[in-house]
C-alpha cells in the first residue's frame, strides 16, 4: 500500500494518488495527516486517484459507513468542499459510489468518475 498527496494552494486542490491494495484505515490515516499538513487550508478539494489501486478484501458496506463517520466528524475542518474519485476499475467504482452516496448531506461533496479528464472537469481544474 502506498498513498501519497500533494497539497496544491494556487489551484486549491488536494492530489491523492493511491497505489496497491488500500483498506479504510489506510485512507483515515492519510486524510488525518493530510488536514495536518501546515499547508492544508479548510475548502480545499480533493482528487483522489485509484488508478493504480485496489480495495482490500477487509473493504466492505461497514467499513465505508466507518470512513463515512469519520469524514462527518472532520468536516468542519475540511469546511464545503468536493471530494473528485478516480476509479476505472469496478471494484473501487463500485466502493466509491456506495461511499458517495452514504455521503450525501455531509459539506463535503464527493462524486465518482472513470477518467481523471471528468474529475478535473467537475473540480474546475481543466
Amino acid at each position: 500500500m502506498k498513498i501519497s498527496y500533494n497539497v496544491d494552494k494556487d489551484l486549491k486542490a488536494i492530489f491523492v494518488k493511491a497505489e496497491g491494495t488500500i483498506s479504510v484505515n489506510d485512507l483515515i490515516e492519510i486524510e488525518k495527516e493530510i488536514i495536518n499538513n501546515q499547508h492544508f487550508e479548510s475548502g480545499l478539494n480533493s482528487l483522489v486517484d485509484f488508478t493504480r489501486a485496489k480495495p482490500a478484501d477487509n473493504v466492505n458496506f461497514h467499513s465505508i459507513m466507518k470512513s463515512r463517520e469519520f469524514v462527518a466528524s472532520i468536516q468542519h475542518i475540511r469546511g464545503p468542499c468536493k471530494w473528485a474519485f478516480i476509479a476505472p476499475n469496478d471494484p473501487a467504482y463500485g466502493l466509491c459510489k456506495m461511499f458517495s452516496a452514504m455521503s450525501d448531506g455531509l459539506s463535503i461533496e464527493s462524486k465518482v468518475f472513470r477518467t481523471t479528464d471528468e474529475a478535473k472537469k467537475w473540480l474546475g481544474l481543466e
